[in-house]
Order: C-alpha cells, then sequence, then structure tokens
C-alpha cells in the first residue's frame, strides 16, 4: 500500500473503532457480529490480519491495485459456492488463493494482501476497526452472514445431553489422522506415519491405559492406527491407505466399526473424539451430523478436550474437565531425526513435514485453512 494510503487507512480505523464497539441490546451489533471473541486468543497479527483478508474476499471484496487498498467487486458473489470459491486455496482444485507463508510476495497471497492492505491487528476489535475503514459492513454477506460466523467460531461445546466421561461407560476412542508422509503408504508398511500421528498415537495409548477397569476401544484412521501398532498398542484401523478420504468419510467407516463395539442396550455407552486439538471444534460438528445415522442408540460424541478455547497451548493443562492431551509425551520422527514431543511444547503437535496436507504443518496456516474448511462444510452440508 502506498505511503498516503495506508495513513488514510489509518484514520479512518481510527474513526471506525466507536462504531465497531457499539452493542445493541447487550451484544455486538454491526460488523462485529460476523466476528466470533475465539480469534482474539490467538493475538497474532498475521492470522487475525489474514482472517480480514478472507472476509473481505468472502463479502465480494477485492484487491485495488490503484491504492493498494480494497474496493467492492463490481461482480458481487450472490450464492455460498461464489463467496467459498473466492478462499478456495491453491492446495484444492480450482482454488486461486495461496495460504503458504513462503508466498507472500505473490498478488494471490493470503498473507501477503493482509500484510501489504491492511493495518495492523491482532485483537478481534482492531480487526473489525479496519474493516470497516475499507468499508465492509454485515449488509455485504447477506444471508450468509451465518455461515461467516460459524466459519470463523473455534468453540467446541460437548453435546447437552452427553454428560461428563463416566467410569462406568463403555468407551469408543475415535481418532483422526493429521496428515502423513510420502513413505506411508500401506497400514502394514508404514515405518514413518508422521509425527503427529505417533502423539496421537501415544495420547490414544496412555487413554487406554488410565481406564485399566474399564470396557475402551480404539477406532483409528489408518495412519494413527500404524502409529499405535508400533507402540504395541490395540486398534481397529479404518480408511483407504494411499488414498485422500475427507472426514465425513471417515466417519463413515468409523460408524459402521462402532457398531461391533455397541453396548447392551442397558449399558452407557460414550463416545470420544480425539484429534488434533484444533482440528476438534470442525471435526465434532461434521461428526455429530454423520454419525448419528450410523449407529442406532446414537451415544453421544465428547471432544477430547473440554471446554476448547483456540488459546487452549497456553492455558493450565489440569484446569480442563476433560482433557487426554495433558502429560502425554512421545518421541516421534520429524526431519530425519527423533524429537521428544508434546502438545503442550513449543510446536503444540505441527510439524514441517508431511505430504501431501501441507496446510497441517504450522499452526497459522491451519487456522486460516480451517476457516475455509468450515465454509466449504456448510456448502457441501456435513456440518448442519
Amino acid at each position: 500500500m502506498r505511503p498516503w494510503g495506508r495513513a488514510l487507512v489509518w484514520i479512518m480505523v481510527g474513526l471506525a473503532a466507536r462504531s465497531c464497539l457499539r452493542t445493541t441490546g447487550g451484544r455486538a451489533g454491526g460488523l462485529r457480529a460476523l466476528l466470533p471473541p475465539d480469534l482474539g486468543a490467538l493475538r497474532s497479527e498475521r492470522v487475525v490480519g489474514a482472517t480480514g483478508v478472507q472476509l473481505l474476499l468472502f463479502a465480494g471484496f477485492v484487491p485495488d491495485v490503484a491504492t493498494g487498498g480494497w474496493a467492492r467487486d463490481a461482480q458481487p458473489p450472490r450464492t455460498l459456492a461464489e463467496r467459498e470459491r473466492r478462499i478456495r486455496p491453491t492446495w484444492k482444485p480450482g482454488g486461486q488463493l495461496s495460504y503458504s507463508l513462503g508466498a507472500a510476495g505473490q498478488p494471490r497471497s493470503l498473507f501477503g494482501l493482509a500484510q501489504r492492505s491492511l493495518p495492523p491487528a491482532s485483537t478481534v476489535g482492531e480487526l473489525c476497526s479496519a474493516l470497516e475503514a475499507v468499508g465492509l459492513t454485515e449488509e455485504d454477506v447477506g444471508d450468509d452472514g451465518g455461515v461467516a460466523r460459524q466459519m470463523l467460531t473455534w468453540d467446541a461445546p460437548p453435546e447437552p445431553e452427553a454428560g461428563p466421561l463416566l467410569a462406568s461407560s463403555r468407551v469408543t476412542l475415535l481418532v483422526l489422522s493429521f496428515d502423513a508422509t510420502a513413505e506411508c503408504r500401506t497400514l502394514l508398511d508404514c515405518l514413518r506415519p508422521g509425527p503427529t500421528n505417533e502423539l496421537l498415537a501415544a495420547t490414544a495409548k496412555r487413554f487406554v491405559e488410565s481406564r485399566p477397569a474399564q470396557s475402551v476401544s480404539v477406532i483409528a484412521q489408518w495412519e494413527v492406527a500404524a502409529a499405535m501398532a508400533h507402540i504395541g498398542a490395540k486398534s481397529q484401523a479404518v480408511g483407504t491407505p494411499g488414498t485422500f478420504e475427507n472426514t465425513a468419510e471417515i466417519y463413515e467407516l468409523m460408524g459402521k466399526a462402532a457398531r461391533e463395539h455397541a453396548a447392551p442396550a442397558h449399558d452407557k455407552q460414550q463416545l470420544v473424539l480425539l484429534a488434533h486439538p484444533d482440528h476438534l471444534p470442525r471435526a465434532l460438528r461434521i461428526g455429530r451430523k454423520v454419525l448419528p445415522t450410523l449407529i442406532s442408540n446414537r451415544p453421544p460424541l465428547l471432544p477430547a478436550l473440554q471446554p476448547y478455547t483456540l488459546d487452549w497451548p497456553s492455558q493450565t493443562p489440569s484446569a480442563a474437565e476433560l482433557n487426554l492431551y495433558a502429560g502425554v509425551t512421545a518421541t516421534v520422527q520429524s526431519e530425519g531425526k527423533k524429537v521428544e514431543a508434546s502438545w503442550y511444547d513449543a510446536r503444540s503437535g505441527y510439524f514441517p513435514d508431511g505430504d501431501p496436507q501441507k496446510w497441517a504443518h504450522s499452526r497459522d496456516v491451519w487456522v486460516l485453512y480451517n476457516h475455509w474448511a468450515m465454509a466449504k462444510a456448510k456448502l457441501t452440508g456435513i456440518i448442519a
């Protein structure tokens, strides 16, 4: 952005700040209603700014080459499909927006656009002010405002009827993988299933061992199942090695397998979802849509971290009502060497390995990728 343009934006941000903070009936009104407070937990200018770019594109704005700012598209999107296409990553068919951290200099770089066209913002309030200065309003997303809110929301509430995890129930642990490596092609020939999957396997093993008097079975996506086999832990593998299957498709397979572990009618059965912590919110919503159609007694699906907040890495692990990740350590293979890892170290379960899911290598990239994935899930109907 040209110096005079950036100065003008800063002046407009200051003028817009008050309107962003207005409330209506005790809740934030206007544009602020589209921006859930969850994202502010990161305090990351890079992520918050890139979220602003996503919302501008979703709402029908385009980069203005002349000013270095933003302008409304002469042909704004009219359907959710058109809005989703505008923020689709280049990693997906038809995607035109690069989510790569190394592509900041490219014209259609998500992080580059944020750096060039929006003032720094590390809180939701600051982002709201910057977007209002550009001219974005709640009306720009119209009937898709609810999708925009869901797209940016990171809460993962347990089902109201679920209650706590009971020591007397029969538990089925469902474990979703998080990337893999090119060397992991089959369940039996999988020497390096991916460091995050190795950490997930250690987490599942520890959970089972912590409840010796309870009936606990594990159904794991095949990469995690391979990692569990390496450490002498049992699980039932699902998924097709060498084939990308989305979360809903894996749930279909897990639901069929879970029938074999169904508790008698007089017993309490509970399902626990274990995934990378930042995968939990979206995976939980998909599971609640898909699984009830596959399991007749419809046991509740509990997230492995309750309550979930986006700033979970900085929270005290013991403060959670349920936390399968606390106290887990494992030796994992990353970048050709063995490293000690936990969920609460500086990596937070992200590693620069894996293929083809490059969006799973960095937390900053994953958060932005997940926003698009939520919009896609709403479009395809796999989230209610």
